[in-house]
């Protein structure tokens, strides 16, 4: 072999492996220019870097459009939920924030400010702020029973509150309206009375008691006392024609309750403070 032909050889064994390193060069090239071209569209379509592919869990929301009766639809946010696996149920959102929890009000809460309790106060403040009303009651009297009146809406319209004047036998009816005016009628005992009391009860079988204590029936004290509003017999009801006693009179009972026969019996007259007849059951 002589030298020209070594010279030849030797050139084309250089272009060989020129072409053959452009071709890998090319390639390169073309892999990261495809790749840039990727992670550009990816980066549209998911911007959250705790999404993963495939997910579902984000949403699109409807907007109106500029045009009546066109529709765009826009995706504003992607929430994220927990996963099945998480043993989480319902899910609940991913990565969200000043979460304020909404706490349900009935219709019947419109005016939380007027509950029956500050209502009652309010009416209780008018009533004995009416010096007329005052007088009328006096410093012997007891407070019977609350009435609160309310419209179709639920919305109060009054408050009615009766009191027994032991004084003078008389029922007190004081209405206090939702406007803060406050009036009050009388009624005689003899035509109306409402039930007892608790304090009522509480007073005439501490009376009984004493009574009983006097007349050597000292056992009574292991019984349950109670006590209710007396009526006039049917006989006193026919020959007056009143139902309700002239004056305050509640017929008191001592015995083991559970709606056994009780074993003591007293009539206790409140209007007078005294015990009109006690003894044992005959």
């Amino acid at each position: 072999m002589n030298l020209s032909t070594q010279t030849l050889d030797f050139r084309k064994w250089i272009v060989g492996r020129i072409v053959r390193r452009s071709t890998v060069l090319l390639a390169v090239v073309l892999v990261v220019f495809m790749s840039s071209c990727n992670g550009s569209d990816d980066s549209q379509i998911n911007t959250d870097p705790n999404s993963h592919q495939g997910s579902d869990d984000h949403q699109t929301t409807v907007q109106p459009s500029s045009n009546p009766g066109v529709q765009t639809t826009t995706q504003l946010a992607e929430i994220y939920f927990t996963d099945s696996n998480e043993d989480i149920w319902p899910p609940q959102p991913r990565n969200i924030s000043n979460v304020k929890k909404l706490i349900p009000v009935s219709g019947n809460e419109k005016d939380a400010g007027r509950s029956e309790k500050t209502s009652a106060k309010d009416a209780k403040l008018a009533i004995f702020s009416d010096p007329k009303l005052v007088a009328e009651l006096g410093d012997n009297y007891a407070v019977l029973t609350h009435h609160h009146r309310e419209d179709k809406a639920g919305n109060l319209t009054q408050i009615e509150s009766e009191f027994f004047i032991y004084t003078s036998n008389k029922v007190l009816t004081a209405k206090y309206s939702a406007n803060g005016t406050v009036s009050y009628t009388l009624t005689d005992a003899s035509s109306y009375q409402p039930p007892e009391s608790q304090q009522e009860v509480q007073k005439a079988v501490a009376l009984a008691s004493i009574a009983l204590n006097e007349q050597g029936f000292a056992d009574h004290i292991h019984l349950k006392g109670t006590a209710l509003l007396a009526y006039p017999t049917a006989s006193e009801v026919a020959k007056d024609g009143k139902v309700f006693f002239s004056d305050r009179k509640l017929y008191v009972t001592f015995g083991p309750g559970g709606g056994a026969i009780p074993n003591y019996r007293a009539l206790v007259n409140l209007s007078k403070g005294s015990v009109e007849s006690s003894g044992a059951m005959q």
